[in-house]
C-alpha cells in the first residue's frame, strides 16, 4: 500500500520564507524582544527595610541592547548586556552574591520568564508577514 501527500504551493512558500530571512522584516521583532528583556533587567527590587544605602541606578541604566545579523541562515541576533564589572555579582544566577540572592532577579530568570512572550512576538510577526 502506498500513500501520497501533495502539498501545493510549497515552492512558493519556500521562496517567501527565503525573502523573509534575507529582509529586515524581523529586525523590529528582535528589537522588541530585546527591549522587553532589557527593560525587565533594569528593574530594581525594593530596598531592604533597614538599608541606608543610597541607590544610584547605575546598574539599571547600564543594560543595553544590540541587534545584529548573524543568526541561523543570516537571521538576526538580539543581545542584551552590561559591561559593569560588578553586574554578575548582582544579576547572574551562577555568580550572584549571597546578599542579592532571592531579591535581585537574574538574567537567566528573566530570560526564562519572558521566553514565551518573545517567541510569541516572532510567531505573530511571521504570521502577519505570511498573510501580507
Amino acid at each position: 500500500m502506498r500513500v501520497t501527500i501533495t502539498i501545493k504551493g510549497l515552492d512558493s512558500l519556500t521562496k517567501k520564507l527565503d525573502r523573509l530571512d534575507k529582509g529586515d522584516y524581523l529586525r523590529p521583532v528582535a528589537t522588541a524582544g530585546a527591549n522587553l528583556l532589557r527593560n525587565e533587567m533594569r528593574r530594581y527590587p525594593p530596598a531592604p527595610p533597614q538599608s541606608t544605602y543610597r541607590r544610584t541606578g547605575t546598574l539599571g541604566k547600564s543594560w543595553t541592547q544590540t541587534i545584529m545579523r548573524g543568526g541561523r541562515g543570516g537571521g538576526f541576533v538580539a543581545q542584551i548586556g552590561t559591561r559593569l564589572n560588578y553586574a554578575p555579582y548582582v544579576q547572574d544566577r551562577d555568580r550572584q552574591a549571597a546578599v542579592h540572592r532571592g531579591r535581585w532577579q537574574t538574567v537567566q530568570s528573566v530570560a526564562e520568564a519572558k521566553r514565551e512572550e518573545v517567541v510569541r512576538f516572532v510567531v505573530q510577526a511571521i504570521r502577519r508577514w505570511m498573510r501580507g
